[in-house]
């Protein structure tokens, strides 16, 4: 698998929607590419920061309370 084909797949294999053997060559190549480790880090960092920014919104004052107010004022 390329980066270039694991990065179309990003989503589904982070949705769990893949089947078992594409999910099996994504996670080979997760295991030998540090570059789309770290792709797939940063794109679940970013959709759980984006869920929780729909959340309940943090007390005014508490900046840190929230993690998508502390990454944003830090």
């Amino acid at each position: 698998m390329t980066c270039r084909e694991a990065d179309a797949l990003l989503a589904d294999y982070l949705d769990d929607l893949l089947p078992p053997l594409s999910r099996q060559r994504f996670a080979r190549h997760l295991g030998a590419c540090r570059w789309c480790r770290r792709n797939a880090r940063t794109y679940a960092d970013t959709v759980d920061l984006t869920r929780a920014a729909f959340d309940e919104p943090p007390p005014l004052g508490d900046a840190d309370s929230h993690p998508l107010v502390a990454a944003i004022a830090h």
